[in-house]
Order: structure tokens, then C-alpha cells, then sequence
């Protein structure tokens, strides 16, 4: 029975022989999905999947020995079987998982996944015959933005006429090259109450792994700020690149505004309590009291006026009953 059966296979591997007589088995190997995507953003796995599956095209059953070769030096590849048997017109599948370190670079690499048959039966096929097909297989580690955002010097002093400076700590934590931006989420409240702030730069870049600390933010306080208050500026980081965006938390900024105390009218703070009405019916009596002396000084001048003598004048002359 045994040399009825291996007398079979010898028939078997002759009728697939061509006219020289190497034998010629036949496998096909197909991967799903043909492109794979990493993504290597933190809190995510960095993995990707493609499933092969190899078809014997054969009568008789077949080994296919799997192999990988590839381009990249930052994503590993790894196949669940090296070695498949498969029956005479039968099919077999195997995964091929794919992963790279967590804030990798982004990259596109190409994958060759290599299925050869070493055997044709129980027949070790010699090197020199074994038929090889492959299938390719792209692998992409995604593009993501991060970035760490802190604002500092979280508590300035200004006063009405002053300007201050907002400063942050920024460092590219992703992958991609971004553009920057900054904030403030309550502009228009604190317009209201005399303060502006724009960026120092239009837009802030930072290649991978850049990191600044820097000014940020000019804020002016307006001349006719009216009252001592104390404020709080929210400023947030928005970072755009490869057509990705993410927003930071909100940070705040306190800032004291002191506005000075002018003494109520120059007289040291003893007419903080009069009202204007009635500091101003203080000056125009005054006013009066003056235009009075001068009036009766000019009617003693032009009473001598008429005189050739040099006038002479005594302490009586000043001594006004008023």
C-alpha cells in the first residue's frame, strides 16, 4: 500500500512536471487590506493588521515557507506562521501584524510578504525550483499633532497707560511640523474694561521636538482705566499642521491693575468728600473776591489820577472794608 501511495504522488508530480520535467506547483498569495495604517498618537496601540491568505493551486498538498522583507527601520513586522501546509486546490491564512514605538515619525514604508513552496508532497524541492509569489503590502504610521502648552508668570502688576507681557512654554510633542497660535477666550470682556492683547507673532512654528519659552502676548491697559481691579486673562494654544488640528486647555493669567489716587483735586485728600458742584462754587467765589480787590484798587488809582504831585501812597490805602 505505502508504494501504491508513493507510487501515486510520483504520478501526481509528473503530470504537473513541465516538458523538462521540474515540477511546477502553484500558489497565490493576496493581503487585506493592501495599506495599513499606525497610529502612534499616545493612549493608542501603534499596531496594524493585513491578512494573507495563500492558495494551493495544485492537486496535491504543498508547504509554503512565509518570509517578510522590508524598508523601514522604525516599524517591525511579524507573521503568526512561518510554515503553512496546505491540501491539493486548498487555501490557508495568516495574519501579519505591523507596529512601531508610540510618537514614532511619520513614514510610508513597503512590505514584501514572500510565500515559497519547499515541498511538493513529502518532496523537498531543490532550491533552484521552488515557486515563489508575493504579495506587497504599504504601512503608514500616521500623522499626529500634540504639544505640552504652559503659560508663566501668572500674576502681573500694570497700571492705566502701562503694557505687560504674556510668556509660554511650548514643545512640539508630536510628529509633524506645526504652526501655533494663541488665544485669549475673553478678549472681548476685558476690551470692555480697557485692555487689548495681540500675539507678538502671527503665527509660532515648531519642527519636532522644538520647544521655546518666550513672550507671547503684549497687553496694553488703557490711559483712562477707571478703578484699582483685579483681572484674569484665559489664553489657549491652538496647533495646525498636515491639515490636523488640536486645541490646549485654558491657562490664566491674574493681573492687578492700580490705578493711582490723585488726592482729590491736588489738596491732599481734604476734598475727597466735597462734590464737584460744590468745588466749583468755591472757585467761582473766589474769582469774584478777586475781581473785587482789583476794582477798588483801580478806583483809589484813578481818584490821584488828576493830581500833578507825584501820588503817595499809605497802608491806609489798602485797607479794604470788604
Amino acid at each position: 500500500m505505502m508504494f501504491l501511495g508513493f507510487s501515486g504522488l510520483l504520478l501526481i508530480l509528473w503530470a504537473s512536471s513541465n516538458a523538462s520535467g521540474q515540477i511546477t506547483p502553484e500558489v497565490t498569495i493576496t493581503c487585506q487590506p493592501s495599506t495599513v495604517q499606525l497610529d502612534v498618537s499616545p493612549g493608542q496601540s501603534g499596531e496594524g493588521v493585513s491578512n494573507c491568505q495563500v492558495e494551493n493551486k495544485a492537486l496535491y498538498e504543498v508547504t509554503v515557507e512565509l518570509s517578510i522583507s522590508d524598508t523601514s527601520d522604525n516599524i517591525d513586522a511579524m507573521l503568526g506562521n512561518i510554515l503553512l501546509v496546505i491540501p491539493g486546490s486548498g487555501m490557508e491564512e495568516v495574519d501579519v501584524t505591523f507596529s512601531a514605538d508610540i510618537r514614532s515619525s511619520s513614514e510610508t514604508a513597503s512590505f514584501e510578504i514572500n510565500a515559497t513552496v519547499t515541498k511538493a508532497g513529502l518532496v523537498a524541492l531543490n532550491e533552484a525550483i521552488q515557486p515563489s509569489t508575493n504579495a506587497n503590502v504599504q504601512v503608514k504610521i500616521m500623522d499626529f499633532i500634540d504639544f505640552e502648552y504652559t503659560s508663566t508668570g501668572l500674576t502681573l502688576n500694570s497700571a492705566p497707560g502701562d503694557t505687560f507681557n504674556i510668556s509660554a512654554k511650548v514643545r512640539n510633542t508630536g510628529n509633524v511640523e506645526i504652526e501655533v497660535d494663541f488665544i485669549v477666550s475673553n478678549a472681548e470682556e476685558l476690551n470692555l474694561k480697557g485692555i487689548s492683547c495681540a500675539p507678538t507673532l502671527p503665527v509660532l512654528t515648531l519642527e519636532t521636538s522644538d520647544y521655546v519659552d518666550q513672550v507671547i502676548m503684549v497687553c496694553a491697559v488703557s490711559d483712562d482705566f477707571e478703578e484699582s481691579e483685579g483681572l484674569k486673562i484665559t489664553v489657549y494654544a491652538e496647533a495646525k499642521g498636515q491639515g490636523l488640528k488640536k486645541s490646549s486647555g485654558d491657562t490664566y493669567v491674574s493681573v492687578s491693575i492700580s490705578v493711582p489716587d490723585d488726592g482729590g483735586f491736588g489738596l491732599g485728600g481734604l476734598t475727597d468728600d466735597i462734590t464737584e458742584e460744590t468745588m466749583l462754587a468755591i472757585y467761582a467765589g473766589g474769582g469774584l473776591l478777586a475781581l473785587l480787590v482789583v476794582l477798588i484798587i483801580l478806583v483809589k488809582v484813578l481818584k490821584r489820577g488828576g493830581s500833578s504831585a507825584p501820588a503817595e501812597w499809605d497802608d491806609d490805602d489798602f485797607d479794604f472794608d470788604l
